[in-house]
């Protein structure tokens, strides 16, 4: 959410930051942690709003460049210059679709499973990773395919 992209999905869910609330979790200190609140829109744009809070730019960063060795493995593929390109391509498609995938799904069902707490939270991370692991999945077969 902290990105120019972020804002402008922000801005075109029609979503603006409130004031932070209270939660019923609370620190080692004993004291309630505070959670930004999201207004405007509808429950699923808000959703989708909370996971983006959950996504850390450096995470986007870390898991692409997780992707690199890859990226670079599939340029390296074939004979021709043409191979090299349509392999290198395909893998750059997978490879986005792999990490938006992942993160989308870590941060919305992380979302969703934080209104029941921590633990709910990290079980619906789990879930989300898998879900998004499974599209990704789906969306390489349908790539390899071409």
């Amino acid at each position: 959410m902290d990105t120019k992209v972020g804002q402008k999905i922000f801005k075109l869910f029609g979503l603006k930051e409130g004031k932070p609330l209270e939660t019923r979790i609370f620190d080692i200190k004993g004291e309630r942690i505070l959670a930004r609140s999201i207004q405007g829109g509808n429950s699923i744009t808000r959703t989708i709003a909370r996971g983006m809070l959950r996504i850390p730019v450096i995470g986007i960063f870390v898991l692409t460049a997780l992707e690199l060795p890859a990226i670079i493995k599939a340029v390296r593929q074939g004979k021709s210059t043409e191979d090299h390109t349509k392999s290198g391509f395909k893998q750059i498609i997978k490879s986005l679709i792999f990490v938006s995938s992942i993160l989308s799904g870590i941060g919305i069902f992380g979302a969703l499973g934080a209104k029941k707490g921590p633990a709910g939270s990290l079980i619906g991370m789990g879930v989300g990773s898998i879900v998004g692991g499974f599209i990704s999945k789906k969306a390489n077969e349908t790539i390899n395919q071409l």
